[in-house]
């Protein structure tokens, strides 16, 4: 054997420009298929016809029509970036890591690209559904894989669902162009952006297909594929295997911003993305690589990418940006602004703030029918708007029904209800009285705050009367005087509407009103001061203990030190405004789920951890805000340990935040100030002796 290889090198030395030129021509025809050519001259010579093109030849100009399209195109509008390669990054680094199981009997991850009968890819919306078949298609397709896919006789489609399906000609030229080929593989993307009855349209596409001997891999969106196996299960049936791509891990994502950032120009891009990875109230960003990519979008756009704790307070503003942006890409990808008038970015969001309103008005039926009235009354003005139900919400078919069962974020809802909140505040009709005395949860008027600081001055004071004119028309406040001024004229269904109030919601939505009064931004002196005003007479005059209470917590807010004060001792003194305290924080923060918090009574015994996190949360921190409402959080952590001295054992890292949070500040007043020293000692060694 080794006196054959060197007579052969001897051979190929003797014979350099031979050799080099056969190598050439070799190589010329793998990549060029010169033969083809060749073969295609000498049929049109003898023949006396038009060149005729071999099959391969139709295939291999497809591949490049497809490959370009897929390469140019943009599914999100943030891909056109000036960081190209970061483009590249995401796809790589996404597929080679994909979070994937099988559902059903297989426990090992399936090879996709063995002949199977069907695959399909399935995951929530912006999972990487759509890219993982481009990808596929692509890396296949490529100038490596089309020489094997030469040698092994292999073709490799792709199209959009929604598309080839109004083409019939694509099924003629794959039977076409798909004689004695060996292998042949048909990506189809997004069952899940055609019409309910282009389902049946789609049964038989696959089984066409499936004569035509291709494996089939579709995407469908997960909650779409339980709605599909309802309504039209041979679909699914007729698919081998079905696959989920699941979240991304927060480590996973933490890779990803790590080698993203070593890409990007500005240094300071790291450590910008890394304050929202380590904050809770962003986690649902980093699940999917659209809402991460689509985060980091907003930051690179936002006017300053230097650090600045600033970024972090007002979530409204990001969940804002961030829902535009996904319709812009929704929009993209449905093509509606090529068709006569452009959709109105505010209308998709307003369709989703109803929804949002609607759902957590109906907790208890875990479920809205999509023809609910004032839903379908509002798609009646674009009926477009239909299409953008799917997606930001999980929907099921319920009798025949399609119903909204919840947000695929629980956050984006939770902003959407205060954005609701917001739009008919400013509508100020009859509607008001509902979603004011809604009893909304912590996260959601949080919200509504940092809406409330996104307006400008004319909105913020429409926004403040109309809340005061509505408690004005409620007694007792009505009837005093120096408040008048402050009423304006309303129409008269809401008239009748407040005059038809019962007593406990009367309670309602004084409590509620007097919540949103103080949280409206102090942007004007003059605002302020009529706030303070109303705050101090609903204070003075207030019957019901828990408005009451609400009244001592905006003046608190608002600067009154006087009423501060005098509450803060009645919680410290008084066991019955202590209770009423605890109970109602104890739902209002979600630890007691489902109850009235003007009714329920604290056991001494159910968790509070949510109460306690949030209080010291503020503790921890010295804007204004925490430091105003800082008597209360002493008093109120003062109070729920010693309710619960049987129960709880405070941690190190709690003790320190307290030890640590001052209360020796210059703008607090002297009782104030001394007040604060005093509970704050007595929490401290009450702590101390419980660890």
């Amino acid at each position: 054997m080794p006196e054959f290889i060197i007579k052969l090198w001897k051979v190929c030395c003797d014979n350099k420009e031979l050799v080099l030129t056969t190598v050439i021509a070799v190589i010329g025809d793998i990549c060029f298929h010169w033969h083809n050519m060749l073969i295609d001259t000498v049929k049109s010579k003898l023949l006396k016809k038009k060149s005729n093109k071999s099959n391969y030849s139709l295939y291999k100009e497809y591949v490049k029509r497809q490959r370009q399209k897929i390469l140019q195109e943009s599914l999100y509008i943030w891909e056109n970036s000036a960081y190209e390669n970061t483009k590249q990054l995401y796809k790589k680094m996404y597929i080679r890591k994909i979070p994937i199981k099988s559902l059903g009997g297989e426990k090992k991850r399936i090879f996709f690209l063995r002949k199977n009968k069907g695959i399909a890819i399935l995951g929530k919306a912006g999972v990487g559904k759509s890219t993982f078949l481009r990808y596929l298609f692509l890396k296949h397709t490529n100038v490596f894989f089309m020489i094997i896919n030469r040698i092994r006789n292999r073709r490799y489609y792709f199209y959009k669902i929604k598309e080839f399906i109004k083409d019939v000609k694509q099924l003629e030229y794959l039977e076409n162009n798909s004689n004695n080929v060996k292998e042949k593989f048909i990506l189809l993307d997004g069952l899940d952006e055609i019409n309910d009855t282009d389902y049946v349209k789609m049964t038989k596409i696959i089984e066409k297909i499936y004569e035509l001997n291709y494996t089939v891999l579709l995407s469908c969106r997960k909650d779409v594929y339980e709605i599909i196996k309802r309504i039209e299960p041979e679909i699914f049936s007729l698919i081998s295997y079905h696959c989920e791509i699941k979240d991304w891990t927060l480590d996973l994502s933490k890779q990803y911003v790590e080698k993203y950032a070593k890409l990007h120009p500005n240094s300071n891009i790291k450590n910008l993305i890394m304050l929202y990875f380590q904050n809770s109230n962003y986690k649902d960003f980093f699940k999917t690589p659209l809402e991460l990519s689509l985060l980091i979008y907003i930051l690179e756009k936002s006017e300053s990418l230097s650090l600045n704790e600033n970024i972090l307070v007002n979530r409204a503003d990001l969940y804002n940006k961030f829902l535009q942006n996904w319709i812009k890409r929704e929009i993209i990808r449905q093509n509606d602004n090529k068709i006569g008038q452009e959709l109105d970015l505010n209308m998709v969001v307003t369709l989703w703030s109803i929804i949002a309103f609607q759902l957590i008005k109906c907790l208890n039926r875990k479920s809205i029918d999509i023809n609910n009235f004032e839903i379908k009354s509002y798609i009646h003005k674009d009926c477009r708007l239909k299409k953008y139900i799917d997606g930001i919400v999980k929907v099921e078919y319920k009798n025949n029904k399609k119903c909204i069962l919840e947000f695929s974020h629980i956050r984006i809802m939770e902003y959407l209800v205060a954005n609701y909140f917001c739009w008919q505040l400013e509508k100020f009709d009859e509607e008001i009285i509902e979603i004011i005395m809604f009893e909304y949860t912590h996260p959601i008027t949080s919200f509504i705050r940092e809406k409330f600081c996104l307006l400008d001055h004319d909105e913020l004071k429409k926004n403040f009367f109309n809340l005061i004119t509505v408690l004005l028309y409620v007694d007792p406040y009505r009837k005093e005087n120096t408040l008048l001024q402050y009423r304006q004229t309303i129409n008269n269904n809401l008239k009748r509407k407040i005059r038809n109030l019962s007593e406990e919601k009367i309670r309602t939505i004084k409590n509620q009103i007097i919540y949103f009064i103080s949280r409206i931004p102090s942007i004007d002196s003059n605002l302020l001061s009529i706030g303070n005003e109303v705050i101090k007479v609903i204070y003075e005059k207030e019957q019901d203990k828990y408005n009451k209470r609400s009244a001592a917590i905006g003046a608190t807010i608002l600067g009154n030190s006087e009423i501060e004060m005098q509450y803060a001792h009645e919680l410290l003194e008084d066991t019955e405004s202590n209770l009423r305290d605890r109970s109602f924080t104890m739902v209002y923060y979600q630890d007691v789920k489902d109850k009235n918090p003007f009714v329920y009574i604290d056991d001494g015994i159910a968790q509070w951890d949510n109460s306690r996190n949030s209080r010291l949360q503020r503790l921890s921190s010295n804007n204004e805000k925490s430091l105003r409402l800082r008597t209360f959080d002493l008093i109120t952590i003062y109070n729920f340990t010693q309710s619960r001295l049987n129960s709880f054992i405070p941690t190190q890292d709690e003790l320190e935040i307290v030890y640590n949070c001052k209360t020796d500040i210059v703008s607090f007043c002297d009782k104030k100030k001394v007040l604060l020293e005093r509970v704050k000692k007595e929490l401290i060694q009450l702590w101390e002796d419980l660890m």
